[in-house]
């Protein structure tokens, strides 16, 4: 019987296509030839979670493969909380100016659960434009043109939705395929919200202004920003000793 799993972990498969609401696996023959399947929404899923590990593993420049880059470099880039992430739409991104709009969130009722509520941003001040680095803008901007190919594509789908972005991702599905992505590139594991953490400890380390991480962040105010990562402003306070100990006196 046909075993997906083993085309995906070995990366046998040459790549995957989608035509008028149809997913298609292309599978390599030992003559260079191509078998064509097509491919049911529970493999598809199986081959998102592997697609998103390293290039050995997915179909370079496929949309499972930029799907899964773009969203984590999106959470780690511009700090966003998980909930933000599964309501970016692609009306949120002006490519012109290379901003990400966050305006709304999505929520589930619990973590495991399928029904999901959309809301407003935690705060008012959670509502804002984040600028995107040009790695991201390339990651993102080739998912697009991949997925506005589909039939019917719409500005309103979920920029990393399920059923072709009608249906936001599901939390229990991010990180499911966290997980995988730690345990095949053999690095440690973390919470989905320490992505945000890292970009905050990002931008700190690299001497941002604190007001800036806090207006990134979409923090309520500079205190919530300076009580949550108080711990990572030690080393500016020994640049400060560094500055008085290198003042000339006349």
């Amino acid at each position: 019987m046909f075993d997906v799993n083993q085309f995906v972990v070995i990366g046998k498969y040459s790549k995957i296509e989608s035509h008028n609401n149809k997913s298609y696996l292309y599978l390599q023959t030992a003559n260079n030839g191509e078998l064509r399947f097509i491919v049911s929404n529970a493999i598809m899923d199986k081959l998102n979670d592997y697609c998103c590990v390293n290039d050995t593993m997915a179909v370079k420049g496929s949309i499972s493969a930029n799907k899964n880059h773009s969203i984590w470099k999106t959470l780690y880039y511009c700090g966003l909380r998980i909930g933000e992430a599964r309501g970016l739409q692609w009306k949120d991104i002006d490519w012109k100016k290379r901003t990400i709009w966050i305006n709304k969130q999505v929520q589930s009722i619990n973590n495991y659960s399928s029904s999901y509520f959309i809301c407003d941003t935690k705060t008012a001040t959670s509502n804002r434009k984040i600028p995107m680095c040009d790695d991201l803008y390339d990651s993102m901007k080739e998912y697009y043109d991949s997925v506005k190919q589909f039939k019917n594509f719409n500005e309103e789908f979920y920029c990393f939705g399920e059923n072709k972005g009608i249906t936001p991702i599901p939390y229990s599905t991010a990180r499911r395929r966290k997980v995988v992505v730690a345990e095949r590139a053999g690095v440690k594991e973390i919470r989905l919200h320490d992505f945000r953490h890292s970009c905050a400890s990002l931008l700190i380390n690299s001497g941002a202004n604190i007001s800036v991480v806090s207006k990134y962040l979409g923090h309520s105010d500079i205190n919530e920003t300076l009580n949550t990562y108080s711990h990572m402003f030690d080393s500016a306070l020994n640049s400060v000793v560094n500055v008085m100990n290198n003042l000339k006196t006349k």
